[in-house]
């Protein structure tokens, strides 16, 4: 939806626009920071055909809310952007840009980061790691290889992590179950396991459980449960959850097995159906005799021949008993 929303004494403060009919648009004007109470620009999809991100909007300290997501948007994140300490949400998704500034770590406020589908690469950026208040960070889809950081445990504010389709590697760290609100973690597919594995923890403080898809940790990774404090490259606890699944397996039917069973009673009663059917029909048929009915008006079914030899009367119809 299309908008400009300005507060009571006539400041703009919320800028909302998107692209129609694939227009190109040439870059966000520098005249943007002279809107000094701006605090949310939403601009996705709006195509700027390669420019960069404007470091004007380094001065609008109001911004708390920045959505850039597919907007062909190329390059380096400016510096200056990490001049708006009010910022909470960031999605930057779906565009070129190539390195973050080490700065980023100056945006303590930020909750939701979204990066990803970018072309960003190197490790995971540490100063990320300074960003306690972070709750949701997506920046699958990159070029980022390396391990994850041991630091990742200061972020006790997390409930979403999507590292996935980036080129990690090695082990998850021990402290990452000890983060009582996450809920979902995406490692994803790397270039060594071409598929993706479920695998489900329980947090060492929470006992809540956690959905992950952890299969670039992968020379041994398989469909076991285990605890994060493993190393994905170890066999640790292989007995225990086998059990866990056989027990599992063994509890329910797969939604194949309940349709083949429905399935193979309908197709039964079918033929019992059709079997009682057939049975009335041959005994009803049975009862269809026919008997001679003669000239007199009575029945003689024995005497057909005789009547016959002595020039009696004749049948003249046949009726059904």
């Amino acid at each position: 939806m299309d908008d400009i929303l300005c507060d009571a004494e006539g400041y703009v403060t919320e800028i909302s626009f998107q692209s129609y009919f694939g227009s190109v648009y040439s870059s966000i004007p520098a005249d943007i920071s002279l809107l000094t109470r701006l605090s949310k620009v939403d601009l996705r999809t709006l195509n700027f055909g390669g420019a960069a991100l404007p470091a004007s909007l380094g001065a609008v300290p109001s911004l708390e809310y920045l959505h850039l997501s597919n907007c062909g948007l190329f390059g380096a994140l400016p510096s200056d952007l990490n001049a708006c300490t009010n910022l909470k949400h960031l999605d930057l998704s779906g565009n070129g840009f190539s390195s973050l500034s080490p700065t980023i770590s100056s945006l303590a406020k930020l909750e939701y980061l979204d990066l990803s589908s970018n072309v960003l690469d190197g490790p995971i950026p540490s100063e990320l790691m300074a960003l306690t208040n972070l709750a949701h960070i997506d920046m699958h889809n990159n070029s980022f290889n390396g391990s994850l950081p041991d630091t990742i445990v200061n972020l006790q504010a997390l409930t979403d992590l999507d590292l996935s389709d980036n080129f990690l590697s090695g082990t998850i760290p021990a402290g990452l179950g000890s983060i009582p609100k996450l809920r979902h973690l995406w490692l994803g597919t790397g270039p060594v396991c071409p598929k993706e594995y479920t695998s489900c923890v329980v947090p060492q403080s929470t006992g809540s459980q956690l959905c992950m898809w952890c299969s670039y940790f992968c020379t041994t990774c398989d469909k076991k449960d285990r605890n994060t404090s493993n190393d994905y490259s170890t066999n640790n606890n292989a007995n225990s959850n086998a059990n866990a699944n056989a027990s599992s397996s063994s509890s329910g039917l797969s939604t194949g097995a309940i349709i083949g069973i429905v399935v193979g009673v309908v197709l039964l009663l079918v033929g019992v159906i059709a079997v009682v059917f057939i049975v009335i029909q041959c005994g009803k048929k049975s009862k269809d005799v026919e008997v001679p009915v003669y000239a007199d008006g009575n029945q003689y079914p024995d005497a057909q021949g005789a009547y016959a030899a002595s020039g009696g009367y004749k049948p003249d119809a046949t009726a059904a008993v």
